[in-house]
Formats: structure tokens, C-alpha cells, sequence
């Protein structure tokens, strides 16, 4: 059996013991578990182990999400990175690559990928999985039959998903904007934030402005549709 000291950065637990038991299977041992990569270090310090692979899951609700990788890398240097991610937007599976990641596999993915995946970055190489590219792709949607016959084709819609909007919105502006979904004004915000309903009100045009909406009643509309809060 092949000792890989591995470790697996989620706290989907099912998924976990699922590829543990899977890995343990296909004669792979050494798989040990933390919940975040923030516990990595402590985790490592406890363990006194060098780790040679992190499978880490990535969470879009971490502030600092790009530089997710590079801060794992930083504990160990000499590890290979395999993400393992809902997530499939090009650009976000674009920049973590560049920030250092060896592998980018989606959680649909199969067990058999996952092995070819972990067999590749050990080697050194990069591994991209199946669906997932570093460039936009031009999609036609929408088709429908006009009342003439004419088959018409709608304008290529450009996607954003909920990623790359909460992106644009500061740590505080995305406090503000759940506030404001539960409808309340702007002196309720502020005395909750602690600060004044004036700087909420700067705050809300910024929002606002950033996602492209003039009214609060559109803003609320916006954040539930992208699911922002």
C-alpha cells in the first residue's frame, strides 16, 4: 500500500469518509482530515507530519479566496494542491491556478479522474478536470421558433455568477446589503454597525453603483436573485 501523506481540507464530512474509504481501497493510505485551511497549521504542528498532498475544498464565502492556495503552499511549500470545488467559473478556476494550485477537479468529478489527477500533480504535472476551462465559452442559448417560422437566436447572455458579483463588494458592503434585504433603513443599519446612517447611505450608493441598480427595492430584488445574503 502506498503512503501518501494526505490531507483534505472540508468539512462535508460524508464526502470526506467517502473518498477516504476510496482512496484506503485503491491502496493509498495516510489520508488524515482538517475541517478548514486555517487548521492546517495547528493540524500539521499536532500531527509532526510533512504533508506531500492537500485536496482542499474552496469556498467562495472566504473574503480571501484567491489567495486560498498560495497561504496553504506557504505552510507547505513542497505540496501539491488539488482543488476539489462546486465551483466552474473560468475565470475563478483560472486565477487559483495561477496562484499555485496543481489540480482543479470539480466535485461531480469521477473517483477514477481523481486518482488520474492525484497520480499527475505527484509527477509534477498540472492537472485541469473534465468541463472546466481557463478561457470564457461562447454559448448560444435560448433558441425559439418565431410565429413565422424563423428560428431566432437570442444574443449571448454574459453570465455572472455568484462569485464574481460578491467580488465587487467590500467586507462591509456585504454586511450592509444583508441588512438592507431585511428591510431595514439606514439609521437601524448603522446602529447596528456602529457607525453613522450617513456612512451607511455612502455605503448603500456604492453598492448600489456597483451593481449597476437606482433603487433599494431593485437592490433587494438583485441580492435575492444572485443570492448574495
Amino acid at each position: 500500500m502506498l503512503t501518501l501523506q494526505t490531507v483534505f481540507i472540508d468539512n462535508e464530512v460524508l464526502l470526506v469518509q467517502g473518498i477516504k474509504s476510496l482512496l484506503e481501497q485503491h491502496n493509498i493510505s495516510g489520508f488524515n482530515v482538517a475541517g478548514h485551511y486555517l487548521d492546517l497549521p495547528a493540524f500539521i504542528k499536532e500531527n509532526s507530519s510533512d504533508c506531500a498532498l492537500v485536496i482542499s475544498n474552496l469556498d467562495i464565502e472566504d473574503e480571501d479566496i484567491i489567495n486560498h492556495v498560495p497561504k496553504i503552499k506557504k505552510i507547505h511549500p513542497n505540496a501539491r494542491v488539488i482543488i476539489l470545488t462546486n465551483y466552474d467559473n473560468y475565470k475563478l478556476v483560472r486565477d487559483v491556478m495561477k496562484s499555485g494550485a496543481d489540480g482543479y477537479l470539480l466535485k461531480t468529478s469521477s473517483f477514477g479522474e481523481l486518482i488520474t489527477c492525484i497520480e499527475e500533480v505527484m509527477n509534477g504535472e498540472a492537472h485541469l478536470g473534465a468541463g472546466l476551462q481557463l478561457t470564457p465559452s461562447r454559448k448560444l442559448f435560448n433558441s425559439k421558433t418565431s410565429d413565422d417560422g424563423k428560428k431566432e437566436e437570442s444574443s449571448i447572455r454574459k453570465y455572472e455568477d455568484r462569485f464574481q458579483v460578491r467580488q465587487r463588494l467590500t467586507k462591509r458592503e456585504l454586511e450592509i446589503l444583508r441588512l438592507v434585504t431585511q428591510a431595514k433603513n439606514n439609521k437601524e443599519i448603522g446602529k447596528e454597525l456602529y457607525i453613522s446612517d450617513q456612512t451607511v447611505g455612502v455605503h448603500k450608493k456604492n453598492i448600489m453603483r456597483k451593481l449597476n441598480v437606482r433603487s433599494t427595492i431593485s437592490l433587494i430584488k438583485y441580492a435575492m436573485e444572485q443570492n448574495l445574503v
